[in-house]
């Protein structure tokens, strides 16, 4: 029985290193030797062969042979050359070398690429837009393999999983504030990675104030707490009016927060614990 393989390879991409090899159920039987090709250049090939004059039975899914290698930097495909020698060059073959089946040949040789981690792409299309529109599309470009899912976070507060597993994306951001989008990629079996992400401003529109609702704590951070929903920001004109329903009004539990103006009406609080800060750009008016 005998079976040929035959890889290739950019020699800048990979050094092979024999040292490396993993030893096989075959053991010693398996020859492998690193030539270039064509007497020259960067692509080189490994070609490994095992004969025997008997057959010899391996469990399923065995690995019959671990080629080692170095990297080196960049990208190279690692592809099996069936087509060289009359595809003598990847050919399994019984014990009177009659080769076997294989084809077609997809089936049975797997083309790979090795790359850097740096293969996770960016994402483009950030902007600056009022609330109530669209990011725009959002496109994860200069990756390999495909997108697993998208991700945001808003205010640098963590990220939340998107379920969209298209290169593009969009949405209407639900508050005022910074939203970071980015793809998270995966090039199988290497593990997912995430892209690098862009990011999307999203303003209170021009001649619309902050108004307090109260609608969810007493946090003055909770983006649902406000009208335009979002938490408010240093360019930002901030009214807390009188809130007779629940009577709930703003505290501040974050060590640093901001606004541009703040009117604070008759009846309304606006409570400032010890160590905590709120940093007003703009005019205090208290009724």
């Amino acid at each position: 029985m005998v079976f040929t393989i035959r890889i290739e390879y950019d020699s800048t991409v990979l050094r092979f290193s024999k040292s490396l090899c993993l030893n096989s159920p075959l053991l010693s039987d398996v020859r492998a030797a690193d030539t270039t090709i064509n007497g020259g250049g960067t692509l080189r090939k490994v070609t490994l062969t095992w004969y025997s004059t008997s057959a010899t039975t391996l469990p399923s899914d065995s690995s019959i042979y671990t080629p080692g290698f170095t990297y080196l930097g960049g990208t190279t495909v690692v592809s099996f050359n069936n087509v060289a020698n009359l595809g003598g060059d990847c050919e399994y073959a019984n014990q009177t070398l009659l080769p076997l089946n294989d084809m077609p040949t997809a089936t049975y040789y797997h083309n790979g690429q090795v790359s850097s981690a740096a293969l996770a792409g960016s994402v483009a299309g950030g902007s600056t837009i009022y609330y109530g529109s669209s990011t725009g599309t959002l496109t994860v470009s200069g990756y390999s393999g495909s997108v697993v899912k998208w991700q945001k976070q808003y205010n640098g507060e963590g990220y939340t999983d998107i379920a969209v597993t298209t290169p593009t994306y969009s949405e209407t951001p639900a508050y005022t504030g910074t939203w970071d989008y980015r793809a998270v990629v995966q090039n199988s079996p290497c593990a997912a990675q995430n892209s690098t992400p862009t990011t999307v401003t999203v303003l209170t529109p021009v001649g619309t104030s902050k108004t307090w609702t109260g609608t969810t704590s007493t946090d003055w951070k909770t983006p649902t707490n406000w009208s335009p929903p979002g938490t408010p920001i240093t360019s930002d004109n901030v009214i807390i009016p009188t809130v007779t329903t629940p009577a709930v009004y703003p505290v501040i539990i974050s060590p640093i927060v901001g606004c541009n103006d703040l009117h604070i009406l008759t009846g309304a609080t606006l409570t400032i614990p010890t160590l905590k800060n709120l940093n007003i750009a703009g005019t205090l008016t208290i009724e």
